[in-house]
């Protein structure tokens, strides 16, 4: 390989990186979140077959994790999203109990 395909390698690269970081500049909430928050609810879904119950520990765990991952403005948006969805589901958690 020769050094001038190297570098056009690079180049390609560090283009694409930078438009990464761009697309994270814009939405602040990352991919990782919302995989997260995906995978949590797939794998609850699929062992207790509850779709409350997937949504409502996706939403604690996305919480939790964002305290971690994400800025505080936007980790106080989701736990905000989370106590509206735990709110809102009152009667399912009455009816999982």
């Amino acid at each position: 390989m020769s050094l001038l395909m190297v570098k056009h390698l690079l180049r390609r690269l560090k283009l694409k990186l930078n438009s990464l970081d761009k697309v994270n500049k814009k939405n602040p909430i990352t991919f990782v979140m919302g995989f997260l928050f995906f995978i949590t609810w797939i794998i609850i879904a699929f062992l207790f077959k509850y779709s409350s119950l997937s949504a409502l520990l996706a939403f604690f765990v996305s919480s939790v994790t964002s305290f971690i991952v994400e800025r505080i403005d936007i980790s106080l948006a989701i736990l905000f999203m989370t106590l509206i969805t735990f709110f809102r589901h009152k009667e399912n958690i009455k009816r999982l109990l």
